[in-house]
């Protein structure tokens, strides 16, 4: 009987310290897995802040390319107002005085008078003298289209010796000739190859504007090429603008 009550009790003993044991590798195993879990995170965590750090960098690139692009751009439209604003005023030698109220009628008279003549053979004789058609405006026209937004944006990311090589290789042999005319080749610098490009074209821009001061007067029948634009301003006469200059024959 009591070798049965000792084996009872070893066999409880064995039971006890087993489910110890159990609990122990249970709770080892649990610990060790909310461990590597923790690691687990811990390493996508920092592979999440890589990526969000390289995509930060990667739209800091792109927003100053594109401001970059947006400077070139307002550089090249500003060659054209400076080249606008500081137009060659090429006026008749008349010279007037203020006149009171009591002379204006006399001197409006004066000015009638000196503005007598035949405006519509002076806008032919100036076409015949000054309009040359050549197809350089044409050429310029064509070079500068190419120039897209995303070939520039791709241009701006290259060192300038790979830019020259890349517009020299899209062009053919009279375009480039006419680009490397505009350019310095041993420091290259596509801003001010543009700017250069913008101004050509202004110089050679076939167009001739004509500025009356009476809505009723047209010369666009004399040439394809004459705008005619009605101006406030003008009083008697006309101003004539071609290719960045001011014919000012107008009071």
């Amino acid at each position: 009987m009591n070798e049965i009550i000792l084996v009872i009790i070893v066999i409880l003993f064995l039971i006890i310290v087993l489910s110890f044991f159990l609990l122990y590798i249970v709770k080892r195993t649990f610990l060790l897995v909310k461990k590597n879990f923790i690691n687990k995170m811990e390493k996508i965590n920092e592979l999440i802040d890589d990526k969000e750090n390289k995509i930060n960098d990667l739209n800091e690139e792109i927003n100053k390319r594109k401001k970059e692009i947006e400077e070139l751009n307002d550089s090249v439209n500003d060659l054209g107002q400076l080249n606008n604003n500081q137009a060659v005023s090429n006026e008749l030698p008349l010279k007037l005085t203020d006149f009171d109220d009591e002379n204006m009628l006399y001197g409006y008279k004066i000015i009638k008078k000196s503005f007598d003549f035949d405006y519509e053979n002076i806008i032919r004789d100036f076409l015949k003298n000054n309009v040359k058609n050549d197809d350089k405006f044409a050429m310029y026209l064509k070079i500068k289209e190419q120039f897209s937004y995303d070939l520039i944006y791709k241009l701006l990311s290259l060192e300038p010796s790979n830019q020259l090589t890349i517009i020299h290789n899209m062009l053919d042999d009279k375009e480039r000739i006419i680009i490397d005319e505009l350019i310095d080749k041993k420091k290259f610098n596509l801003k001010q190859m543009l700017s250069n490009l913008n101004g050509m074209i202004i110089k050679n821009d076939p167009k001739i504007k004509i500025y009356v001061g009476d809505k009723n007067i047209n010369y666009n029948f004399l040439d394809k090429n004459i705008e005619t634009i009605y101006d406030n301003k003008i009083t008697e006469g006309f101003k004539i603008y071609y290719k960045g200059i001011i014919y000012d024959y107008s009071i």
